[in-house]
């Protein structure tokens, strides 16, 4: 992993890292003991579009765990021909991270 000793790419991905931790933490607290069927997406005009379980939440999270590994691998691919590519998804993994832990509050909040 050469590519280590860059910090616009170290920072965001280590970023992206521990906001996934952060987030597990927070799924494990908020949802240990809950059985019922989670509201997973509500609509302003509809209402409750998707109903879930504990499960669905936690895939959420895998599915952010599994895009920050495919994109640590894409930035070592393009690290060398292309930096900027790298440089741009280093940066935009840590936004989906975001965007992913903004919409586990929301799941938190509705329930």
């Amino acid at each position: 992993m050469f590519f280590l000793k860059d910090l616009h790419i170290v920072v965001p991905i280590a970023i992206s890292l521990l906001l996934l931790i952060i987030i597990l933490a927070v799924v494990y607290v908020n949802f240990a003991d809950i059985d019922h069927l989670l509201v997973i997406h509500f609509d302003a005009y509809r209402g409750i579009d998707y109903f879930g379980e504990r499960s669905d939440v936690y895939d959420i999270w895998f599915s952010g765990l599994a895009l920050v590994a495919i994109n640590i691998f894409l930035i070592s691919v393009f690290y060398k021909r292309r930096r900027f590519a790298a440089y741009l998804l280093s940066y935009g993994t840590a936004i989906i991270v975001v965007l992913i832990l903004l919409a586990i509050d929301a799941i938190i909040s509705i329930n």
